[in-house]
């Protein structure tokens, strides 16, 4: 079992817990046994066995540790969405004071993927370098399959640091201090977390020793050559930093880090372990220096064997193996691979989400990577939006610090964009909002943005951090003129709202 721990002694500690404003507390490897014991002869004692499902409301917190080692001890499935649910024990851990469960709620939940713990967990932490007497922090809710990675660490040896809360509150160095006084060696975190620490010009290594750091891991989203240098400059020198890519459908890593290789900017160094991985054109042909789609060519150990109420695999096929000709996984991922001297890959955006401008493919990723270097701005998502049959680059942007959204503004960054990449990459409108489209995971939400602009079903609202976001977003939804035009004063505003299917910005006729 995976809370045995690999040379570690029932002294030892097994999990270190914070919880926002609260001190810390830990458990030893004898103690977590005892308590995953329990756990499982309780479980034993209600009934649970094979092929049962069990949903459980949780917080990043040791119990949440213990009721997973315990229900998949059993062989079950922990699943912490409640898609066809047969059989359901509801688990409120730290701080629920009541859960109601409702029968119709199985009818109007999405299906999710189901997964084996056996077959999930030995895959976690292979690639890279993890050693009993390490602790490991990885940033992350009990939903996103960066959890599961980090309970893997338990079978490595390692303690796990578990922290519970907002990872900018009180101040922007909780995560940090938190990792430095229990003498972390990983810490993982995502791409956006790290951009917004350059950001605000915080340098963790100025605070803290951080004497046991060794790896830095970034998942979720492209890490930017400029993310790199901060790592180097701000965090550590002598760091191993693992800029990764992989799914929640697999729960693995198919481009990874290698701790003995060398790391350049902006490069994801190697395909994981027992992944024979590559980007492949239409034709499901390997390509090299030429963008295209990341597929693994071979079966891989966790690889899902297929979806609940999908007994045909009639919609797995669908969603992995239709993209390519040849049989292969296709992740979904447009991505670019480089061969000698210079070996690596680069995840450009998700393929589904890839802009479209004068029948060009541009990557999101790069436009992102430009924009995201101006001090003004915080945030942003571009999205294809379709006028007179033709898609058009919308980029909407969320302001730092005072800066204004003015005309000489949006210039300036149309300029930065064109001059850094090419003039297909260059927005036709930038728009400024208050908050854009993220998931409880922190990863943008382009292709449900995109449909909900274009006036397309928008799916998978709900996942949303604020699902009432897209309200913002309405005025931007393409509207057809339904009344001929009336000469006016102001009559530029009628011109635009045809245009572009949606009233302009109050400060500037056409941005």
């Amino acid at each position: 079992m995976w809370c045995r721990g690999a040379g570690r002694l029932d002294r030892d500690v097994a999990l270190v817990y914070s919880c926002e404003g609260s001190p810390s507390r830990t458990m030893t490897f004898g103690d977590l046994r005892r308590q995953v014991a329990v756990m499982m002869q309780f479980f034993r004692r209600i009934g649970l066995q094979k092929g049962d499902r069990v949903a459980a409301v949780v917080c990043n917190t040791p119990e949440t540790v213990v009721t997973m080692l315990a229900v998949t001890g059993l062989g079950e499935d922990l699943c912490r969405r409640m898609a066809s649910v047969k059989t359901l024990l509801t688990l409120p851990l730290d701080g629920a004071m009541e859960i109601t469960f409702h029968e119709d709620i199985v009818s109007r939940v999405p299906d999710v993927f189901q997964a084996r713990y056996s077959d999930i967990m030995n895959t976690g932490t292979t690639d890279l370098d993890v050693r009993p007497g390490d602790a490991m922090l990885y940033y992350s809710t009990a939903s996103w399959m960066m959890w599961n990675w980090l309970v893997a660490g338990l079978a490595s040896g390692a303690t796990l640091l578990l922290y519970e809360g907002h990872a900018m509150h009180p101040d922007p160095l909780v995560l940090w201090r938190f990792f430095d006084e229990h003498g972390g060696t990983l810490f993982g975190t995502s791409a956006k977390y790290l951009q917004d620490l350059e950001k605000m010009e915080i340098v963790p290594k100025s605070t803290f020793s951080l004497s046991r750091l060794r790896t830095l891991c970034s998942t979720g989203s492209p890490l930017y050559p400029h993310s790199f240098r901060y790592a180097a400059e701000c965090i550590k020198r002598d760091l191993h930093l693992v800029s990764m890519s992989g799914g929640s459908d697999i729960c693995s890593c198919f481009l990874t880090g290698n701790p003995t290789g060398e790391v350049r900017e902006g490069l994801l160094q190697v395909e994981g372990l027992g992944m024979d991985v590559a980007v492949v054109n239409p034709f499901g042909e390997s390509t090299v220096g030429r963008t295209g789609e990341l597929a693994c060519l071979q079966p891989f150990v966790s690889q899902p064997i297929q979806l609940w109420d999908d007994e045909n695999r009639a919609k797995y096929i669908q969603t992995y193996f239709d993209k390519a000709k040849g049989g292969m996984w296709v992740q979904g991922d447009h991505c670019l691979s480089f061969g000698s001297p210079i070996k690596g890959f680069v995840i450009l955006g998700r393929s589904d989400a890839t802009l479209n401008p004068s029948g060009v493919r541009v990557s999101s990723s790069e436009i992102y990577q430009v924009v995201l270097g101006h001090r003004g701005v915080r945030e942003c998502i571009a999205v294809g939006r379709i006028h007179n049959d033709a898609e058009h680059i919308v980029l909407f942007i969320v302001l730092a610090g005072t800066h204004r959204y003015t005309a000489s503004f949006v210039a300036e960054l149309k300029k930065m964009i064109r001059e850094t990449l090419t003039s297909f990459h260059v927005p036709k409108h930038i728009f400024m909002v208050g908050e854009i489209p993220k998931t409880k995971n922190g990863k943008l939400m382009e292709k449900e943005l995109k449909n909900f602009v274009n006036g397309l079903p928008a799916t998978n609202l709900a996942s949303a951090q604020n699902p009432d976001v897209f309200r913002e977003y309405e005025r931007f939804v393409h509207k057809p003129r339904l009344h001929p035009r009336t000469p006016s004063p102001h009559a530029w505003r009628s011109e635009y709202e045809e245009e572009h299917g949606f009233p302009p910005p109050t400060d500037s006729m056409d941005y």
